[in-house]
C-alpha cells in the first residue's frame, strides 16, 4: 500500500530542484506529513505502518528543501500555520 511517497527505491522524479520553488515543496511536504500524521491515529494497523515509513520520508524532504538557499522560513512558518488550522 502507498500512501503518499510509494516505493523510496523508484521515486520516478525527473526534474531539476533547482527550478522548484523551496517553500512551495517544503508546504506539500509538511500537509502531506499532516496526513500520515492524521493516518498513524486513525488509520488501520498496515496504514500506520507505511505511515510511519513515509513520514520518515516527508521529513527528510523537508529538511532538504529548508536548507536550500531560496527558502524562506517566515513564510514557511505562516503557511504551516494556514495547514494546520484546516487539519485541528
Amino acid at each position: 500500500m502507498i500512501l503518499i511517497y510509494g516505493d523510496p527505491e523508484t521515486s520516478g522524479f525527473k526534474g531539476n530542484p533547482a527550478q522548484i520553488n523551496a517553500n512551495r515543496a517544503a508546504r506539500n511536504h509538511f500537509e502531506n506529513s499532516m496526513f500520515l500524521s492524521f493516518m498513524l491515529l486513525k488509520g488501520t494497523f498496515i496504514e500506520k505502518g507505511r505511515a510511519a515509513k513515509e513520514l520518515d520520508i516527508c521529513e527528510r524532504k523537508i529538511k532538504y528543501w529548508k536548507s536550500r538557499s531560496d527558502f524562506v522560513e517566515e513564510t514557511f512558518i505562516e503557511d504551516c500555520v494556514k495547514i494546520k488550522k484546516k487539519w485541528l
